[in-house]
């Protein structure tokens, strides 16, 4: 099982410096539930993870998000034209390319710097697999560049240097464990890749690019086992709302696509059981469902597509709602539902603002019947507040934010030292545990007093 234990960040988006722990001092928590005013950091906390997952793929799949990329643009190209509406391919295309997927990790260390910094950015973020911690770390410079990488592990607790690469003044030092190599060969290639692409490109991009080039068979017998536990641990972690370039390149499971899709027909089982698991969990979430069904359509020999359909009991009658016509809170509860199930089979597991569009008794009547699945890791931001009821102090987090912008993560068992029987809803909202929003007075007359004098001001 893989779980996270702590993530510390240096200059990274809204945070100068912060050390969130996700241990009780021992163990990783099962679960973390972390609160904050909006703008206060949540979603900046959990995109470390889709960061280090975007940065795995800058080299493997560089050419094949952009050939999926130019099928996007033409589509949506097309579309456009059919509208009337003039188009520039090529100028969407660069910006469309941009956000899918950076060129290389400097671009994608631009993007998650804090605004105006120009001290080292770092990243270190300290897993639990199957017992064992693994910490990585990158350290990237006022120019976005990346100047140091390492992973170290523990066996046997001791801790022990997988890896090791810097860079200083062009020079790139690069220091393996003795066990890393199991071929003396296949280290003299991997030295000259780290010469061409090292900087770039992170060294897990590079060895998630040779496994990809090689098969897995000669991979086990050239490199350590430890390293390739921990990619697949890494890639194990699942992100809801997560990486662009995961999301493009996610296996298309009806699991993570329910709404829509074509699936090839020897996956019919697959389509049969979500299904079933759509159906027994929709038709107890809501009073009016009766039934969750795909609808199908023979695409030729080989595939079939799906549409999902809800039967709602509206006016009297049952009634077919495709999902695509189905409320933002539906559509998120078909989000979040299979990293529910992910958790619940041993997945380390992050989702952001996973309230958003849902009404919160049904957040709360969910949140009380995961919490006592959770099999693997639970971390999730949110805003309802009525979770605090019922949420261990332990595992509950508050980011707070002072009055020179610092943010700092804290356990609210820490704050009050209050225990679970406590009404941690109403102190929270007292503010008594910082992180609530306090909003000053105001005046809407005033407001739209200033919008009329801008318009005179342009007349």
């Amino acid at each position: 099982m893989t779980a996270i234990r702590r993530i510390t960040l240096d200059n990274y988006k809204s945070f100068g410096h912060v050390d969130f722990d996700l241990t009780d001092g021992k163990d990783p928590l099962p679960y973390a539930f972390v609160y904050g005013e909006n703008g206060s950091g949540k979603t900046n906390l959990l995109e470390t993870i889709s960061y280090l997952k975007d940065s795995v793929l800058t080299l493997s799949r560089g050419n094949e998000v952009v050939d999926r990329g130019r099928e996007y643009v033409e589509a949506f190209g097309t579309l456009i034209g059919s509208m009337g509406h003039d188009f520039d391919r090529e100028e969407f295309g660069q910006s469309f390319m941009d956000i899918l997927l950076p060129k290389d990790i400097t671009h994608l260390a631009s993007r998650h710097r804090m605004i105006g910094s120009a001290e080292d950015m770092r990243i270190c973020i300290v897993f639990d697999i199957d017992g064992r911690d693994a910490t990585y770390e990158m350290v990237f410079n006022g120019d976005n560049n990346l100047v140091s990488e390492s992973l170290k592990c523990v066996a046997n607790e001791r801790t022990s240097t997988l890896y090791q690469l810097t860079a200083d003044s062009g020079a790139i030092a690069a220091k393996f464990s003795r066990t890393f190599f199991v071929s003396s060969t296949y280290e003299k290639t991997v030295r000259e890749l780290i010469s061409k692409h090292w900087g770039k490109h992170s060294f897990l991009s590079i060895m998630n690019y040779e496994t990809v080039r090689n098969n897995s068979e000669f991979m086990e017998k050239s490199v350590s086992g430890s390293f390739f536990r921990f990619m697949a641990a890494l890639e194990d972690i699942k992100v809801e709302n997560g990486p662009y370039s995961e999301m493009i390149f996610r296996e298309r499971s009806v699991r993570y696509n329910p709404e829509s899709g074509i699936i090839e027909k020897s996956r019919m089982g697959e389509l049969k059981r979500y299904e079933s698991a759509l159906n027994k969990a929709f038709t107890r979430i809501y009073s009016d469902v009766r039934r969750v069904y795909f609808e199908l359509s023979d695409r030729g020999e080989d595939r079939v597509e799906y549409s999902l359909i809800f039967v709602r009991h509206i006016h009297g009658q049952d009634r077919e709602i495709s999902a695509e016509f189905e409320s933002s809170g539906t559509e998120k509860l078909l989000e979040i539902l299979p990293f529910l199930l992910d958790c619940a089979n041993g997945k380390a597991v992050l989702i952001d603002e996973m309230d958003s569009g849902i009404h919160d008794k049904l957040v709360f009547d969910l949140i009380r019947e995961v919490l006592g699945e959770i099999k693997g890791q639970l971390i999730v931001t949110t805003h309802n507040t009525s979770l605090l009821r019922i949420l261990d102090p332990a595992n509950t987090f508050i980011i707070n934010v002072d009055l020179n912008g610092e943010r700092e993560i804290r356990c609210v068992k820490k704050i009050l030292r209050t225990q679970k029987n406590n009404n941690n809803q109403d102190r929270y909202l007292k503010g008594m545990m910082d992180g609530v929003p306090y909003m000053g007075s105001l005046d809407l007359d005033e407001i739209a007093s200033s919008l009329e004098n801008d318009v005179k001001g342009t007349e």
